[in-house]
């Protein structure tokens, strides 16, 4: 199983709820399991502390310069980060490069560039690491039959890497 399928274990099987005692636990379990080895992998990226007074320090000159409606409150706007969605405050002077933001926000990532570069090198390799194969997860197998009739799609979904593939009837593996 590879490390990206433990990360997704973790979130994943919070969803799935099953019938029967013995099927909840071995999920259950297997959760628990998922997060602990999670927990592991996550801290390989933990970011060390001059990357988190960036962070502190992006954040105030955003919401410096961010529009904000007629309550007060910041506008956010949606943009693709490296193929996914995420929500970021609307700045005015963003994409102007004479804009007192892109000043401040210059100064401060010059302030932090060599940890910038530093922590963005090992984000990359731990995506890369997310491809690896991971021995330390061991899931505990759901046996075949112990699997209700009436489970919807998604759920099987979720926990068909978990099923003992030797308990399959050989007429369903065909």
């Amino acid at each position: 199983m590879k490390n990206q399928e433990v990360l997704f274990y973790e979130v994943a099987l919070d969803d799935v709820r099953l019938k029967g005692i013995d099927l909840t636990i071995i999920i259950s379990r297997n959760r628990e399991l998922a997060e602990q080895e999670a927990k592991h992998l996550r801290s390989a990226i933990d970011p060390p502390e001059k990357i988190k007074e960036y962070r502190k320090g992006l954040t105030a000159i955003q919401e410096k310069h961010a529009n904000r409606n007629a309550e007060g409150n910041i506008i956010m706007r949606e943009v693709n980060a490296g193929g996914r969605t995420v929500e970021i405050p609307e700045i005015e002077g963003f994409d102007d490069p004479g804009s007192l933001y892109a000043k401040e926000f210059k100064e401060l990532k010059d302030q932090y560039n060599g940890e910038i570069e530093a922590y963005d090198k090992l984000v990359h390799e731990f995506k890369d690491k997310l491809k690896e194969e991971n021995d330390n997860f061991k899931p505990i197998l759901i046996p075949y039959d112990s699997i209700p009739k009436d489970i919807n799609s998604d759920n099987m979904n979720i926990i068909w890497n978990l099923i003992d593939k030797t308990t399959i009837p050989d007429h369903l593996m065909k």
